[in-house]
């Protein structure tokens, strides 16, 4: 999808899926942690195997975000191109 730049469907492009995926990302961060086992000793194990997939999800969703639609964060995260041609030696 995003070699073929299609843009993020609904909520996902834009802004709005910039911040859904940044807070994606920051809910497999949080899952890491070693409280998690502590809080839910049950579900421990569950969420901490669960916390890279989240996380890995987290950013691949920012990275087609940036890639794919046009919003503040893609112009503030893309590479500026130089405003005369670079001589190649």
């Amino acid at each position: 999808m995003v070699l073929k730049r299609a843009p993020p469907a609904g909520v996902a492009g834009g802004n709005s899926g910039f911040l859904l995926a940044f807070a994606v990302t920051l809910g497999g961060r949080i899952l890491m942690t070693g409280e998690i086992g502590v809080w839910g000793s049950r579900w421990g194990l569950f969420w901490r195997v669960i916390s890279e997939p989240v996380l890995s999800l987290g950013y691949a969703l920012m990275l087609w975000n940036v890639v794919s639609s046009t919003s503040i964060f893609a112009r503030a995260l893309k590479h500026p191109r130089p405003k005369s041609p670079a001589l190649v030696v």
